[in-house]
């Protein structure tokens, strides 16, 4: 009798050990080969970041509408997916923990989050060459961007996940002020103007599935600092407490003080953006 306890609680002992190992996550450089071991399967990965704006819960379906019912562009009635508290608390800019959609929004706008992560920290081993690497960088920092972009104007203050999530990290992410996601946003951003590809290369590497340039992170860069401008134009207008320092406005580290050192930025994206576009395919060109 003694013998079995004694096995049963080595077998315990054995168990308990393994979860453990099994828990620190050792991620080798083994586990990815599969997954980045050449340019086919880094371009698979951007396409897997791609399709999280496509799902029913992130970019199109119930979220789409929200969009346009505070615009005014809809009229309760005129949709089949929103009932009437949905729609009342959409109209109000009421998107908190208690709204129904809130939840598998944000989740779905993290999943996409999730997703760039991952495949920015697996490049550093893959064997492909650096500058093709670079260039995924570039469009990956690009879409987590614009995931980020869209998520600090519905809820402000947000958990900024620059790395995988992992058991040791999973809940251990409070909110940033809404300012430093901005400056995330835009770090991210000039990243990808810079090592983007050109239009006529991204063309070429994706013919089938159209792919965004170096000048959609220019375009967006243009329309992140029209948005500061404004929260630094109508700080009446806005919803940080002044009684808490952490809530006023300090876009400083982007170089921007005022509303106007904002908007001067947001013009020579946009100039930019209508200088070089005489030189895209096709005669394309931009024009205020």
């Amino acid at each position: 009798m003694k013998i079995g306890k004694i096995i049963f609680l080595a077998c315990i002992t054995f168990s308990l050990a393994s979860c453990t190992d099994f828990l620190e996550e050792k991620q080798t450089t083994a586990i990815y080969a599969s997954a980045y071991e050449n340019e086919e399967m880094l371009e698979s990965n951007i396409l897997g970041i791609i399709q999280q704006f496509t799902g029913t819960y992130s970019f199109s379906g119930e979220p789409a509408e929200f969009f346009s019912i505070p615009s005014g562009l809809t009229h309760w009635g005129g949709t089949s997916r929103l009932n009437k508290p949905k729609w009342d608390s959409t109209l109000e800019f009421t998107q908190y923990s208690t709204t129904e959609v809130n939840n598998y929004f944000f989740r779905g706008i993290y999943k996409g989050i999730e997703c760039c992560n991952v495949l920015l920290s697996a490049l550093p081993q893959s064997p492909v060459n650096d500058e093709y690497k670079l260039e995924i960088e570039a469009e990956a920092r690009f879409y987590r961007a614009v995931l980020y972009f869209t998520a600090v104007r519905i809820w402000g203050d947000l958990p900024l996940r620059l790395e995988p999530v992992t058991v040791a990290n999973s809940t251990s992410c409070p909110r940033s002020p809404y300012y430093m996601v901005y400056a995330s946003i835009v770090n991210d951003l000039k990243f990808a103007e810079t090592h983007m590809r050109s239009p006529e290369r991204a063309k070429g590497i994706s013919p089938e599935v159209p792919r965004p340039n170096r000048y959609a992170a220019t375009a967006y860069l243009s329309s992140v600092y029209v948005t500061i401008g404004s929260l630094l134009a109508h700080p009446e207008d806005n919803f940080w407490d002044n009684a808490k320092t952490e809530h006023i406005p300090d876009f400083k580290a982007l170089g921007i003080e005022t509303a106007a050192d904002a908007y001067s930025k947001a013009l020579a994206s946009a100039e930019l953006i209508i200088r070089e576009s005489a030189t895209f395919d096709n005669g394309c060109k931009y024009e205020l």
